[in-house]
């Protein structure tokens, strides 16, 4: 009879994890407004079980039990939901864990965003190397993962207090800073700053913690900058989002009579001064075939970052100079053509500003990939020729802080050599 009781919890409980990792993996909302078996809007988790006692015997049972007994444990309150998840979170998290401390090395990607109540949570993301062994220790598989370890809620989000969450978030979980080989983040000016922001911090602290910017958020900020420096309108960054623009687009002689209306009724003096500046602005050529050109540009960028990406790099031409004129022979300004003065003030000005911003955004790439970039075509590495020794010798040089190194020249030139002569 003890054995039978035994089995049958243990049939129940092996169910309800079951079902509960389903909903979980498919974000599903557990309960409802009633906690009660077979009554209406009990959630889904109580109907899946509902479900399952059609057909499954053992559940059937343990339903009937529950019915027949309302005060019986039935493990399928709300509380052991509550209870069974946070187990499940913690074995997910601990198995995840354990990977990465036996890869030892790993990257972080970190992103913040405010949650629906506007508070700023920062998400945290390891990027490792899974080996996945045999019981004889040989290696069936190598894989890159990247897993979520959890959300944190930011107070602070300077430089300074972003840094502070990463690290004790880190320690929380036992991960050594020393161990990060790589860092992620969306570039906003608290994070991927020079002199005192989050990667510098880290990097100060580990050097061979490298920052490896992101390339969309790099794209996106090249267009607000350019957009920005020709002194839009926005301090929002519409110029990143194509609907936004669309909408614009689209809605701009609505928007004019709407700021046209206001200066006509509006009693509030600040208001309607607002309002005509606006509207001047609006009506403005250059304006207008700004918004053009940048709904054509944003739509082409939203469609084919990678594209565009190749396009702005290849980039190399520089704009000729011109020579200095003395004043007998220098132009006035009504002389120059309409649409050469547009070209020198609008196209000019905004080439010269992308192509600023993305020399800028991108030098950090070169720096990060140069000592690495010989390993990218490693079936080749016969044609670097002598220069594989300097090779090493700077991989070998990135990879060291005071005694401790990640790679030995001899061992690694030694390596290259052989699998070569492979």
């Amino acid at each position: 009879m003890y054995l039978t009781e035994v089995q049958h919890w243990d049939s129940v409980i092996k169910r309800v994890i079951n079902i509960i990792l389903m909903m979980a993996s498919e974000n599903m909302a557990f309960r409802g407004s009633s906690d009660q078996i077979f009554s209406e809007n009990n959630g889904k988790f109580l109907k899946i079980v509902e479900l399952l006692s059609k057909s499954d015997p053992v559940m059937k049972k343990h339903l009937n039990r529950a019915v027949e007994n309302p005060n019986r444990t039935h493990y399928l309150g709300k509380n052991i939901q509550e209870e069974k998840i946070q187990l499940i979170s913690k074995a997910t998290k601990d198995k995840i864990l354990s990977m990465i401390k036996k890869a030892k090395y790993f990257s972080i990607i970190v992103d913040c965003t405010p949650d629906n109540s506007h508070k700023e949570q920062m998400s945290i993301i390891i990027r490792y190397v899974n080996i996945v062994k045999q019981l004889d220790n040989q290696v069936i598989s190598v894989i890159t993962q990247e897993s979520f370890i959890g959300f944190i809620n930011v107070l602070d989000t300077t430089g300074l207090g972003l840094t502070e969450e990463i690290l004790n978030s880190l320690e929380s979980n036992n991960l050594s800073v020393m161990d990060i080989r790589g860092q992620g983040y969306d570039n906003g000016p608290n994070i991927k700053g020079k002199k005192i922001d989050v990667q510098k911090r880290i990097k100060d602290i580990n050097s061979r913690a490298f920052y490896i910017p992101c390339v969309c958020h790099y794209l996106n900020l090249v267009v607000a900058d350019a957009v920005q420096g020709f002194k839009s309108l926005s301090t929002t960054r519409w110029e990143s989002h194509v609907n936004a623009v669309r909408a614009l687009k689209l809605g701009l002689k609505e928007i004019y009579c709407a700021m046209k209306e206001v200066v006509n009724i509006e009693k509030d003096s600040i208001t309607r001064l607002t309002a005509e500046s606006l509207a001047s602005k609006l009506d403005s050529f250059e304006f207008i075939w700004g918004v053009v050109v940048w709904h054509d540009v944003l739509t082409e960028i939203n469609s084919n970052d990678a594209n565009l990406t190749d396009e702005f790099s290849s980039i190399s031409r520089e704009r000729a100079r011109k020579r200095k004129r003395f004043f007998d022979d220098e132009p006035f300004e009504e002389d120059i053509q309409p649409n050469q003065k547009f070209k020198k003030q609008f196209f000019d000005v905004l080439f010269k500003i992308a192509k600023e911003s993305i020399n800028e955004r991108f030098e950090s790439f070169s720096s990060a990939i140069e000592p690495f970039e010989f390993l990218y075509d490693i079936k080749n590495i016969n044609k670097i020729g002598e220069d594989i020794i300097n090779k090493c010798k700077l991989l070998e040089k990135v990879l060291t802080r005071g005694e401790s190194k990640d790679v030995n020249l001899r061992i690694c030139f030694w390596n290259l050599t052989c699998y070569h002569g492979n």
